[in-house]
This record gives C-alpha cells, sequence and structure tokens, in this order.
C-alpha cells in the first residue's frame, strides 16, 4: 500500500495499515473497493424487482387458484338438489284440506308386540284420528 495516501487528509499511508496515522480515518484497501463495487452492482440488480411477464403470470396463477377455490365452494353450499331427495318418488295424493277444518276423532288401536294397528278406512273417513298408546305405565297420546 506504499504509494497511497489517505484520502480525507492526504496523508502518507504505511503499507498494511487499517487506518490513517493523521486523522485516524479507516484505510480501504484496492480489493474491498473492487469487492464494494461487486455488491452494489448486484444489489441494484435485486432491487429493479420481478419482470412485468413474470408478474402477469403470477397474477394470472393467483386468478386460477382463486377461480378454483370459488368454483368449489359454489359446489359445496348446502341448498342444491341432493341425489337422495332428488331421487324421492313424488306424492300424488293431496296432503291438505284447505276448505275443511280438521279436528281429531278418538279411534281403538290394538297393539300387538310394540306395533300400533287400526284399519285405514277409519282414517280415510275421519282424515284425522287420535289415540293413545300404553306401554309400561306410560301413556302417549299420538295423532294419524
Amino acid at each position: 500500500m506504499s504509494g497511497f495516501s489517505c484520502t480525507t487528509c492526504g496523508s502518507p499511508l504505511s503499507e498494511g495499515a487499517k487506518f490513517c496515522t493523521s486523522c485516524g480515518n479507516p484505510i480501504r484497501s484496492s480489493r474491498q473497493f473492487t469487492s464494494e463495487a461487486h455488491l452494489s452492482s448486484n444489489a441494484s440488480v435485486s432491487r429493479k424487482g420481478i419482470s412485468g411477464s413474470a408478474k402477469i403470470t403470477y397474477t394470472l396463477l393467483i386468478l386460477a387458484l382463486f377461480g378454483i377455490f370459488v368454483v368449489i365452494f359454489m359446489s359445496h353450499l348446502p341448498g342444491g338438489s341432493h341425489p337422495v331427495i332428488a331421487n324421492q318418488p313424488d306424492v300424488v295424493m293431496a296432503s291438505m284440506f284447505t276448505d275443511v277444518v280438521l279436528a281429531p276423532e278418538p279411534i281403538s288401536v290394538q297393539v300387538v308386540s310394540g306395533k300400533i294397528t287400526f284399519p285405514l278406512s277409519e282414517l280415510l273417513a275421519k282424515k284425522m284420528v287420535e289415540f293413545d298408546y300404553h306401554s309400561d305405565n306410560v301413556t302417549i297420546p299420538l295423532l294419524a
């Protein structure tokens, strides 16, 4: 490093000196200058960011993933046709008598092995029937 002088005060520097003996300024070697120049050129490359085509590619990729998510999400929302419900038979007979006031009429039923039976003709004639199911100290009122 002989022949070099301090960049701050201009004093001559001895070989291998890390600091100027006159002003105390830190001395950089020529290797440090070249490595700093190399680092600053690499830093400028990394500061440029990604290219415009890469931005477009990433944006399209994100939009495609979002679209796939929306399609999957919408297909799993409740309220659509369920295959079990769609395969149920249609009810042909009307279930409500809008012009008739229905009042339950009591009937007698038979209970055999836990099964309640009564004639269907009584239900069709009276439209609504009531009865009690008796079992082991429990009475359950039922409507049909």
